[in-house]
This record gives structure tokens, C-alpha cells and sequence, in this order.
């Protein structure tokens, strides 16, 4: 089994699973190009769509989050249509959460999630808690 190694996860590049340092989440997924529409994450038969607008960029990745930990699972790079990118994850349910990262790496919230994760309240902690979108 050939394991690449990215940052904090591994990418097991024969059956598409990502493992995480602990041996402990496995989470298996292909992609696909997906639709351009409907814009946001939306779950379908056998997976999510993800598409967003993004008119000013050249580039646009999704990211997953583990749900509990929230840690990045995977990060994957979108195709586009226009100025929509999108890309299909099969196997994902509802629950995970996700982001999308532009050009210079800049975290963004999606603008048509549903579904958002934010603090319970507001402190200084939550000042630097990066929202994220749920599936």
C-alpha cells in the first residue's frame, strides 16, 4: 500500500482513503467534475456537488473537516465552468464539514451553506475560529 504523505494527512492513492496521523479516520471517496449548479454543497445519490461563484479567482479548493476534531481530512481541487467551480465527492453524508481555499490560500466560508459551525459564544477565542460550512 503506497501512502503519500501531505502536511497532517495521507493520502492512500490506491483505494482513494485518507488516514489520518493516528491510523484512526479513514474516509473513503472518489471525484468526479461535478455541476456547476446548484451553487453550495448538495447532497444527491452516492455523494455531495460542491460549486461556487468565484468570478476573481483562478483557482478554488475544497476542504473537508472532520466533523469532531476539526481537522483537515483532504483538500481537493476544483475544475470550473465559467466562473463556477465545482467538483462531486461520492460517498460523503451529511455532517462533514467543509471550506473552500482560493488562490493565496485564503480560507472561504461558502455563501451558500446551509448549514454553518460557529462558536456557541463570543470571547477572544472566537475571534481567530474559522466558520465552516456543513453538509
Amino acid at each position: 500500500m503506497k501512502l503519500k504523505k501531505k502536511k497532517n494527512i495521507y493520502i492512500n492513492s490506491l483505494k482513494k482513503t485518507i488516514i489520518n496521523r493516528d491510523g484512526q479516520m479513514s474516509l473513503p471517496y472518489e471525484t468526479a467534475a461535478g455541476s456547476p449548479l446548484p451553487l453550495g454543497a448538495t447532497s444527491g445519490s452516492g455523494g455531495v456537488n460542491f460549486a461556487i461563484y468565484a468570478e476573481r479567482e483562478t483557482s478554488v479548493k475544497l476542504t473537508l473537516w472532520d466533523p469532531s476534531t476539526r481537522q483537515r481530512l483532504v483538500v481537493l481541487e476544483m475544475q470550473h465552468t465559467g466562473y463556477v467551480f465545482h467538483i462531486f465527492v461520492s460517498k460523503l453524508k451529511p455532517g462533514i464539514f467543509y471550506s473552500y481555499e482560493v488562490d493565496n490560500n485564503q480560507p472561504l466560508l461558502d455563501p451558500y451553506a446551509r448549514n454553518i459551525d460557529s462558536p456557541k459564544t463570543w470571547n477572544d477565542q472566537a475571534a481567530t475560529y474559522q466558520p465552516l460550512g456543513i453538509v
